[in-house]
């Protein structure tokens, strides 16, 4: 087994395809199926399956993964403390996000990655997804977080999380511990954040909303819902921390469960990824859930 046959394994793992951790590796494709193959056999084990869109890892597979993970780390990081000038001479490490996610998942991320790579100088963009694809093709960003995906061609675009909308309003609030339907919630007065990708999508759907305020910033939203101006309406991962605290409670509104805001990973598909890079997305991965 050779260390760049581990770095390939651990490339397809994120991509799920074969063909894109080959150009990140800048290899051709034969060559890296090849590599895996041999790899395969001096494991004695398969290690993926093929389908239509690419690869799944096996169980084996997966095991694999977890065992090579921990050596290509520690690769990384003597690679970190002997390139430290390089590093630093080459310019910080940039990442991006749309508008939306910039306040809702990205900080935990940043929080984290900070945590594991306190020498690295972190730069970070914030733009509409739109605008953020752009930079990420333009090679101004290399990994970043967007809700809409605009034209990517020249991206790997990866599906991320599913961001789940809520009603809250205070505990003791006559809401509380009722069910509503759409209809229902459209006859209360909201308050949310503009724009709302969850308002555009009810409007879309036919439902005339009442609001008791707009407003553009989300710590506004929950102020005004603490004052009593009306029941809120946000993204569940803004109020992790009021929610387990008990500061606020979720009003049930089944229907609205539907109504969700995609999320996608982005980053160029034509040259290979950093280690800062790597493992950022690693620890995207981690947060996941």
């Amino acid at each position: 087994m050779e260390l760049q046959q581990f770095k390939l394994f651990e490339s397809v793992s994120r991509h799920l395809n074969i063909s894109s951790a080959a150009v990140e590796l800048g290899m051709s494709q034969p060559t890296a199926s090849l590599q895996l193959k041999r790899l395969e056999q001096e494991c004695k084990v398969q290690l993926y399956k093929r389908h239509t869109s690419g690869v799944l890892l096996t169980p084996e597979g997966e095991a694999l993964l977890e065992a090579v993970r921990p050596i290509l780390v520690e690769l990384d990081r003597v690679e970190r403390a002997f390139k430290a000038k390089d590093s630093r001479a080459a310019g910080p490490f940039v990442v991006g996000s749309s508008n939306t996610l910039s306040a809702t998942v990205l900080p935990r991320i940043l929080l984290e990655f900070k945590r594991r790579r306190p020498e690295i100088d972190l730069l970070v963009e914030s733009a509409a997804s739109r605008e953020m694809g752009k930079l990420v093709q333009d090679r101004k960003v290399e990994v970043a977080l967007i809700t809409t995906p605009h034209d990517l061609s020249d991206c790997v675009c990866e599906p991320y999380i599913e961001h789940e909308a809520v009603v809250f309003t205070t505990p003791g609030n006559a809401l509380c511990g009722r069910t509503l339907s759409l209809e229902e919630l459209a006859r209360i007065p909201l308050v949310v954040r503009r724009p709302s990708t969850t308002v555009t999508q009810l409007e879309r759907k036919g439902y005339i909303l009442k609001f008791a305020a707009q407003f553009s910033a989300i710590e506004a939203v929950k102020t005004a819902v603490r004052g009593g101006m009306g029941a809120g309406l946000l993204f569940r991962s803004r109020l992790e921390a009021e929610l387990a605290s008990g500061e606020f409670s979720i009003v049930d509104v089944p229907d609205l469960r539907s109504v969700k805001l995609k999320s996608f990973i982005i980053y160029g598909k034509q040259r290979r990824l950093s280690a800062n890079a790597r493992e950022f997305l690693e620890i995207l991965k981690d947060c996941r859930y």
